[in-house]
This record gives structure tokens, C-alpha cells and sequence, in this order.
């Protein structure tokens, strides 16, 4: 882009004490940015922004040009634009993608679509992304999961012989495949099979700990993300072995009806969270730490599920959703199979910020993602709430900006133009009326967000928050 040509000699005019107009169309002036390795903030900055990328952050008082639009920051922290690195978006764009954006959400990964045609559907939201048909969310998605069998959700695609694996490897990149997601129910050869094959054409591997799979052997064949802390949980357990033969039995068993099936599998986390052992917890945290595995805990989707009232409670459920939605969920929340399937959870789900809190001493970095587009989560609020779930399990508040910033831009490869607030990277960024490294929960203290370079004032932003009452009934 034409505006990074020039921004060194720019940035070397300025600190030289020399003079120029700065070809910006937008400045934000008066703000403090942080930087998000270091922790630091830089006082008393404006941010020029052209051509949808920053050119320059000087100090502010040098002039805005002659025509351009100017924010007054005053007061204001800057954080880059937030991902939740775990959703399921994509049927539900057009509700979901306004109210991440009104909460700060700039990025997410999208982790399986049941669509009929997923390559489809994905790229229709590219192209509504491009078009501005919705807001111009970052986006990455892996199309359709990869199980074994009998796969666990509809529109998997179904992986019954490891010899199979190349060629549905090879289908999902040709598709247009960010990624690969593998899930529950793949066998160890399978899932060797899907990483070997992945690493030759060289798209990343991402999602479940099948139930079958050895964490170790996960971490070392080279997937680059667990989801749901399902790898500690299996990795930490003296049982392993023996939970993996009882898996194997139940999935060559006829299907058991809901909520049957449910409760033998959360059982089966029950027996191995149950046999937690330390000394196994510590070797695994290392392994994690030195194969270069990242984990998205998605504490948030844990919480929700045993405690779905106070989840939607704190996530302004009934004034964010359509109302229909909204009594639906209050009703799921409230007595049946879901309290039964909620007791067999609740120490599991206890137990889950320790494995956090051992993670991030290990030095194994930590995306912040929710599951959104599953029952009790709001979109964009749910993030919110596992920034402070984060912390809570041992994070600093700086770790937990990390986690939803530079954390998914590295692990993205798009580290170089994303992430981070800096001369040269695209005006993805949150104005907050509050420091969020001394309090996490300043995240929700919004006062503008600006994604492609686009200005989102709080009257705006507002206006997104309503957009799913404004449609009414349940959204696609």
C-alpha cells in the first residue's frame, strides 16, 4: 500500500523536528496507546490514520490536515481491536457480527458451520464483509470440522480410515480453508494421518483433543491450537488409558438418545478430570510450552454450561437478544436435563483455571475465544466476560489484552499488520474511558471503535447493541 512506503521517511521528518502534512483522511487526538508487549503506554498521542492503515502517531499537537475528520480522544486509553478466537458466526452474521463489534470485537475465527454448503456460506460473508453488506469483521474459518465416526455434529465431515485423510485434507484446502478443525471422535492413526498430510500442504491444525489422542502426541505432531482446555484435562489423568478404551466402546455402541449420550461422554471427562495427577499437569504444561501450542480456554462456554443463569445474567442477555431468543434461553436455563448434565460438570469446570493458571506460568500462549454461537453467550459480551475469567485464573489484566490481541495475530500469521496499535498497521483499535491493565473490566468501558479506519462513535455503537431487538424474533 502506498501509505507504508512512505511512513519511514515520514516517522524520521518527525523525530528530526521537521514539518510536513501528513496525508491522513482521519486523526484521533489526544490518547493514550498502550503497547501491548511491553505493558507501556504512550500519553499524549494523535493517531493519523489513511487509507484504512495508521501513518503516523506523533505527539498532539501537530497539525491534522486540512479537511481531515478529527476525533478528540481526550482522556481516552487505546487498545488494538479485540478477537475472540473461538465463535460460531457464520449463519448468524448478521446479528452477531454488529454486537462484537459494539463490544470491541474487531477478529474472529470461525470454528465450524453445519451450512449445507459451507464454502458457500463462507464466501458470502467475505463478500458481505467486503461489500459492507455487515461490518467489516477480521475473519477466518476452517469450513467444515474433521471427526471420526459417527461424528459428533451435523455437516462434519466423517474420517473413518486413516488412508482417507489426504484426500479430505486436500479438499478442505482447495475449498478455501483458513485452517483445519479436527474434533472428539477421530482415532489416533486418523488424527496422525490429518496432521501429516496438513503439514505437507501447509495449513494449520486446530481444535478438540480427539478423546483417543495422547496430549503429548497431539502437541508433538504439531497442532497449533487445543480448544476448551480438553488436552489438560485428558493430559493430567492417571486414567487415560483406560477412559480412551471406554470411548472406543461407547462410540461402537448403538447412538443413545439425548440427554443419554450426553451424560455417558461428560461422564467419561468426569473419571479423567477426577484422576487429575500433578506431577503428569507440570510435564504436560511443559511439553505445551516447548512444542509451541497455543490454547483457547473458552472458559466462558465451561461457566455457561453449568451456571447459565448468572452467565446470561452478567452478559445483559435480555436486553442484548430478540426477546424470543432470550425466553428460549431462560427456559433451557431453568429445571431439566440440563442441571443433571450441569451436576456430572461442575468439578470438572472447577478445576479449569488451575490448568489456565499452569499454562501461562509454562509460558504456553493463551488465545481469548468464548464459543459464541452456542446457548447463554452473547456475542461480543461473552468475551468480556472471559477476559475477566482469564484474570481471575491467574492472568494479569495485560496478559488477558494479549490474549484477545497480538496472542491471535501471531498465531494467525497476521502479526504484521494486526494486533497491535503501531505506524504501519490497519486502524483496528478501541478507545476505553479506563485503564484496562490496572482493571480488566475497563474493556467494557467503550467509547469508540475504529476497524478498516472506520470511525465508530458510542452513538453508533449503540445503535449496533440494537440491532437484534430491532429485528425481533430469532435470528437466522
Amino acid at each position: 500500500m502506498v501509505y507504508r512506503v512512505v511512513l519511514v521517511s515520514l516517522t524520521v521528518l518527525l523525530a528530526c523536528g521537521g514539518s510536513t502534512t501528513l496525508p491522513a483522511d482521519l486523526v484521533v487526538r489526544d490518547v493514550s496507546v498502550l503497547d501491548v508487549e511491553s505493558g507501556d503506554w504512550a500519553s499524549d498521542r494523535s493517531i493519523f490514520i489513511a487509507g484504512g492503515d495508521i501513518i503516523a502517531m506523533p505527539s498532539s499537537d501537530t497539525p491534522a490536515p486540512e479537511g481531515a475528520e478529527v476525533v478528540d480522544g481526550r482522556g481516552s486509553w487505546v487498545i488494538p481491536g479485540l478477537w475472540d478466537a473461538h465463535v460460531h458466526s457464520l449463519s448468524n452474521r448478521a446479528w452477531h457480527f454488529p454486537l462484537m463489534l459494539a463490544h470491541g470485537v474487531t477478529g474472529v475465527r470461525n470454528m465450524h458451520t453445519s451450512e449445507p454448503d459451507p464454502w458457500a456460506a463462507i464466501s458470502d460473508v467475505r463478500e458481505d464483509i467486503r461489500t459492507g453488506d455487515i461490518p467489516a469483521l477480521r475473519f477466518i474459518a476452517n469450513g467444515p470440522i474433521v471427526d471420526g465416526t459417527p461424528p459428533v455434529w451435523p455437516g462434519s465431515v466423517a474420517l473413518a480410515e486413516a488412508s482417507e485423510a489426504s484426500e479430505v485434507v486436500d479438499s478442505l484446502v482447495a475449498g478455501g480453508a483458513d485452517f483445519i478443525k479436527v474434533y472428539d471422535n477421530l482415532t489416533l492413526p486418523a488424527f496422525e494421518a490429518v496432521l501429516a498430510r496438513a503439514t505437507e500442504r501447509g495449513i494449520a491444525v486446530d481444535g478438540h483433543l480427539p478423546l483417543r489422542v495422547p496430549a503429548a502426541d497431539a502437541v508433538h505432531l504439531g497442532m497449533r491450537t487445543i480448544e476448551h482446555l480438553t488436552g489438560m484435562v485428558q493430559g493430567c489423568s492417571s486414567r487415560f488409558a483406560e477412559v480412551a478404551a471406554a470411548h472406543t466402546e461407547f462410540l461402537q455402541a448403538p447412538p443413545l438418545p439425548f440427554p443419554a449420550g450426553d451424560s455417558v461422554f461428560l461422564s467419561q471427562l468426569r473419571r479423567l478430570s477426577d484422576s487429575e495427577d500433578e506431577t503428569l499437569c507440570t510435564a504436560l504444561a511443559d511439553t505445551y510450552a516447548t512444542s509451541g501450542v497455543s490454547v483457547t480456554p473458552t472458559l466462558i462456554i465451561s461457566r455457561s454450561q453449568v451456571d447459565p443463569a448468572a452467565t446470561m445474567a452478567e452478559q445483559d442477555a435480555s436486553t442484548l437478544l430478540p426477546d424470543s431468543l432470550a425466553d428460549q434461553w431462560a427456559m433451557m436455563a431453568g429445571p431439566g436435563p440440563g442441571q443433571m448434565l450441569a451436576g456430572i460438570m461442575r468439578p470438572v469446570v472447577a478445576r479449569l483455571p488451575g490448568h489456565v493458571q499452569r499454562l501461562n506460568e509454562a509460558g504456553v500462549p493463551i488465545l481469548a475465544g468464548t464459543d459464541a454461537g452456542n446457548l447463554f453467550l452473547v456475542p461480543g459480551a461473552s468475551l468480556h466476560d472471559e477476559l475477566e475469567l482469564l484474570v481471575d485464573a491467574g492472568l494479569s489484566p495485560l496478559e488477558a489484552i494479549r490474549a484477545a490481541t497480538a496472542s491471535p495475530a501471531t498465531v494467525f500469521e497476521v502479526a504484521d499488520s494486526l494486533g497491535h496499535v503501531r505506524v504501519g498497521y490497519a486502524a483496528d483499535f478501541v478507545l476505553l474511558r479506563e485503564d484496562p491493565t490496572r482493571d480488566i473490566s475497563a474493556v467494557r468501558q467503550i467509547s469508540a471503535v475504529f476497524l478498516r479506519g472506520r470511525h465508530y462513535d458510542r452513538a453508533q455503537l449503540d445503535s449496533l447493541l440494537a440491532v437484534p431487538t430491532a429485528r425481533g424474533g430469532l435470528p437466522r
